[in-house]
């Protein structure tokens, strides 16, 4: 994996990488040794935080970045998800009190030179940040388990996927989400479920792009990780800035 190790990130990071803000009465879906494997898997430079899909209130973002949604379950996701953005840009002391507001397609809209992904679920939300410096893009999702029916695992997976079994279907979602959110921001489109076929090597993502996929090149420069735990999967999937490679996908 393209990662370097966590005595090098030292040199770049005077904050650690991983910040968790869980509630004391709350368990997080990964124990301490899983966490740290998560540390390891994380590009130098990139801020992730994990916690609630509940902000607290010391900490919780502006009313105005989620007051578009009526639904009180999805403004406290939102609320939560641009609290533990505010996080990790903290950590990566990158101005955590600028407004993150929307752009027209839903995404966040970052300040210059830092690029982001924010994702929330039930029981779980979570942000990634980092300077543009050091990451061109990056997009992260996590998803609680939940039994898919077979219409689901069809429109997700392509054919050697389902005959592959390192993954489930619901962490090929999650990590073809991850590819949108890293890649849409970049004007790389379409970006389709059966573009691509995602499998596992250990906590590493392997992408392959279908003979339909139009955007084969941003595809082979992207680095992905996985980790599941007993109730959620997380995808983080990035391209490094030190890969200049044009990027091109329109039909």
């Amino acid at each position: 994996m393209q990662n370097k190790t966590d005595e090098n990130r030292t040199a770049t990071d005077a904050n650690p990488p991983l910040s968790l803000c869980w509630p004391v009465d709350l368990r997080a879906p990964w124990d301490h040794d899983e966490l740290q494997t998560l540390t390891t898997m994380l590009p130098v430079g990139l801020h992730l935080a994990l916690g609630s899909d509940h902000p607290g209130e010391e900490l919780s973002a502006p009313a105005t970045e989620h007051a578009r949604f009526r639904n009180a379950r999805r403004r406290a996701h939102s609320a939560a998800g641009r609290q533990l953005a505010r996080v990790a840009l903290a950590a990566a002391d990158l101005c955590p009190h600028q407004a993150i507001p929307r752009l027209s397609s839903g995404a966040p809209q970052w300040q210059p030179g830092v690029t982001g992904s924010i994702t929330h679920t039930d029981g779980l939300a979570a942000a990634a940040v980092c300077t543009t410096r050091c990451i061109r893009a990056v997009g992260i999702d996590v998803e609680r388990r939940r039994p898919v029916r077979a219409g689901f695992e069809m429109h997700v997976c392509t054919d050697s996927e389902r005959s592959n079994n390192s993954l489930d279907a619901l962490t090929r979602f999650s990590a073809k989400e991850s590819i949108y959110k890293t890649l849409a921001p970049l004007g790389i489109q379409p970006l389709r479920f059966h573009d691509v076929t995602v499998t596992a090597d250990g906590n590493q993502l392997r992408f392959e792009p279908t003979p339909q996929c139009t955007w084969s090149e941003a595809l082979s420069a992207l680095i992905g990780v996985w980790m599941a735990g007993n109730t959620h999967v997380l995808t983080l999937v990035w391209l490094d800035a030190a890969n200049q490679t044009p990027l091109s996908g329109h039909e």
